[in-house]
Formats: C-alpha cells, sequence, structure tokens
C-alpha cells in the first residue's frame, strides 16, 4: 500500500506541475493524464528504484504474502516474490513454518476436480 500512495503522489506532483513551494491548484484533469504519468515514472526507496512497465506493471516484482491468524489480528508474512522481468517465482525456505496443509476428504468417490 506505502508504494501504491508513493506512486500516485509522484504522479500527482507531475499532473499539477509541482515544485518545493506550489502546485497547480487545478484538479479538473482527465483520469488517463494520471495514468499516464503512473506509467512514465519511477523514484527512489530504501529497496532501490521504483517504476512500471509501458503497461503500468510494476518491473520490480511482487511479494507473496500469506495471511496468519496470531491472537485474533491477522499477520500478513512474506513467503517469497514473483520476479516480473525473470518471470521467476521465488519461494522461502521458512513458508511450511508459516503455512498449514488443508486436508479435504469426500464421503463418496471424487470426480476429478473435486474435494
Amino acid at each position: 500500500v506505502y508504494l501504491a500512495i508513493r506512486a500516485i503522489v509522484h504522479a500527482l506532483q507531475r499532473v499539477l506541475n509541482c515544485t518545493q513551494r506550489n502546485c497547480d491548484l487545478n484538479f479538473n484533469f482527465p483520469p488517463w493524464q494520471l495514468l499516464n504519468e503512473l506509467k512514465s515514472m519511477s523514484f527512489m526507496t530504501g529497496d532501490g528504484k521504483f517504476e512500471f512497465d509501458k503497461s503500468g506493471d510494476s518491473s520490480n516484482g511482487y511479494d507473496i504474502i500469506t495471511w496468519k491468524m496470531v491472537n485474533g489480528a491477522i499477520q500478513y508474512v512474506k513467503v517469497g516474490d514473483y520476479n516480473v522481468m525473470n518471470r521467476l517465482i521465488s519461494i522461502s525456505n521458512n513458508f511450511s513454518n508459516t503455512a498449514k496443509v488443508l486436508f479435504s476428504n469426500c464421503s463418496r468417490t471424487c470426480w476429478p476436480g473435486e474435494m
């Protein structure tokens, strides 16, 4: 969520012609203008450069997370990542410690695709 908000802020700053002191306060712009700015922008984060490709997808990849209930609260645990450029999924070695294998059982013989 943090990177999504930062990306929109950077794109809005471009659309509104912001300087370090002020911005044009003309909020009457077409949505495609903001989208075009998102597609052509990049900025630095603590992990390096964040940018989008020409389709508007993050070229940095994605974290793979699982939800874990701890004392009635949801915790998000990173269990891997997807590298967009190489089209590779990497799953961390400790994933088996955070995930449960679900068990299902049919009362009758299952057809292919049934559980």
